[in-house]
Order: C-alpha cells, then sequence, then structure tokens
C-alpha cells in the first residue's frame, strides 16, 4: 500500500445499489442509528452518511465497545457530544449497554414525537433505520433491538440482504441496511484500518501488509514481546514462526501467519484496543494509529 496512493478504488454494482436504496429508505425513517466500530470510529463512519441524513435525528453506536479501550471509547463519544452528537457505546453481540442505547433511542423518540404533535400530526409509530458500513454490526444491533433473532448476521462484508422493518419492544419499526462503502477509500490509514477489521473482503487488500502492520503497532503497544528494532515483516515472520506457520524448509507462511492476525485481532485476542484517537497526534504513540478518515 503506498502512502501517496488511495489504498483502494472499487465500487461494486451492489454498492452503488446500497446507497440509492439507503436515500430511499431514509425518507420512510424518523430516526437513524448510525453504527461505527469503537476501535476505529473515524475510518469506520463513511463521510457521506450524514450529508444523505442530514435532516434526521441521529444516535451514533460505538459497537464492538468490548474490544476497545474503554477510556480511549469514552474520550470519543466526549468529543461527539461536544459536536451535538449523541453517542453510546454497546457490545451488541455480548448484549452488553442495551440499557444506555434504549435510554437514549427513547430520548430522540420524545423529541421526534414533541415535533410531530406540535405540527398535529398523528401519533403514529416511528420507524428507526440502522446504517453504517460493513461489519460493525449492524445485524446483531438490529436483532438486539427486535429482540429475535431475524436479521440476518455474518463475519463477511455485505451478508445483509433484503428489507426487514422489524418491531421493537420501543414501539419503533426498525430497519437494518446493507453496509455501505464510499466509492474511493483515499486514505491508506483508514483503508489498512477498515481492511484489519473486516470492513472489506480480505481478497480486495493485501493482508501480510495490514497484518504486519497491525502487528508493528501491537510491538509498539508492548502488547507482544519483540524488540523495537525489528521491522513490521520481521515480526510478522517471527510470529510465524512461533506458531509453527511454516512451509518447507521452514520458511515461515507469511499467509497462513497473516489470517491468523487478522482473525486475532477480530476476535479481541490481542486484547481491547482502540487504533484511533479522538484529539492530536501523541509522539509517543504508534503514530500511524491515527488516521485522517476516509475521503477527507
Amino acid at each position: 500500500m503506498s502512502r501517496s496512493d488511495p489504498v483502494f478504488h472499487w465500487f461494486p454494482g451492489h454498492m452503488a445499489k446500497a446507497i440509492r436504496a439507503l436515500k430511499a429508505d431514509l425518507k420512510l425513517a424518523d430516526l437513524l442509528l448510525l453504527v461505527c466500530d469503537a476501535r476505529m470510529p473515524r475510518a469506520s463512519l463513511p463521510s457521506n452518511i450524514e450529508d444523505i441524513s442530514a435532516e434526521k435525528k441521529v444516535l451514533f453506536v460505538f459497537n464492538k465497545a468490548d474490544l476497545a479501550e474503554e477510556e480511549a471509547t469514552a474520550r470519543w463519544i466526549s468529543r461527539f457530544e461536544k459536536e451535538s452528537r449523541p453517542a453510546v457505546p454497546l457490545s451488541a453481540a455480548k448484549k452488553k449497554g442495551i440499557g444506555l442505547l434504549n435510554k437514549a433511542i427513547s430520548e430522540l423518540k420524545a423529541a421526534v414525537m414533541a415535533r410531530r404533535r406540535e405540527r398535529g400530526l398523528k401519533n403514529e409509530s416511528l420507524r428507526l433505520l440502522v446504517a453504517g458500513i460493513p461489519n460493525v454490526g449492524k445485524s446483531t444491533l438490529t436483532n438486539l433491538l427486535a429482540g429475535g433473532g431475524r436479521a440476518l448476521t455474518g463475519r463477511k462484508p455485505g451478508v445483509t440482504r433484503g428489507k426487514q422493518w422489524l418491531h421493537t419492544e420501543l414501539g419503533l419499526d426498525v430497519l437494518d441496511t446493507p453496509g455501505i462503502l464510499p466509492p474511493k477509500i483515499n486514505s491508506p490509514e483508514a483503508g489498512w484500518l477498515l481492511a484489519a477489521a473486516g470492513c472489506i473482503p480480505d481478497d480486495l487488500f493485501p493482508m501480510e501488509e495490514v497484518a504486519s502492520r497491525l502487528l508493528g503497532l501491537l510491538a509498539s503497544r508492548g502488547r507482544i514481546p519483540f524488540r523495537a528494532e525489528m521491522s513490521p515483516s520481521e515480526i510478522l515472520e517471527k510470529f510465524g514462526r512461533e506458531r509453527g506457520f511454516l512451509m518447507r524448509g521452514g520458511i515461515p507462511d507469511v499467509k497462513k501467519t497473516s489470517l491468523c492476525v487478522l482473525r486475532s485481532f477480530r476476535d479481541g485476542k490481542f486484547g481491547r484496543l482502540t487504533l484511533e484517537e479522538p484529539g492530536g497526534s501523541d509522539p509517543a504513540k504508534f503514530k500511524r494509529s491515527l488516521t485522517p478518515g476516509i475521503n477527507e
């Protein structure tokens, strides 16, 4: 991945279709839950989504908070709230944080209902849309709100299929939407973070480079015991040797090693880890973890 060139230039037909469908569905919705990955909030929020949803009540959901560093997530949420962007942490897969989420949704619902009454509109059921990029946990969140496993979920980006309005205990109808990404990801930093988190299909990026950079970050933070002078590629080879991923002649199998590294990160086996900070750069920290985001 070159630092001067965009990491990804891709816009498959289904992604263009998903964005068109989202624009149409938003016209029917009253509230929007915008889901991001708490480990990389900036990179995992598509830059164009807030323009699309400009007149809707929006709640930002920092999902997978159990995989992120708690204090870092608190800093992010504080930053969002200072910008009048309500946000809550959530671990949808572990059903943690649902009470805080329901409270925040209820507050937004009350604001919408009050505005309806002022306009003399009927007190009808509200519709809530769940949106975000692939693999941030939208369908798991929708199932949690609906109280059942009716929305399709999966680990591969783009598993959501069809339109499914589901009724929730909060008196809302919720719709899960396919994950969307912008036509072009200009930031190499955002690109490798999205790749590491599984938001982009594994066959669309150089896994060895992404895994190497991830191991380099872990080493710089003291999460894995490697010498400071080792390069990320050297760490990847050593990591593979230690886990027995070897080919003939004792050569490290970097492909198998890379898959192991990425799966371990996605499953939280390296511990709670946040790859982006909301503020400025700290020279003592791994600088490449601070990204300018997508299309900024």
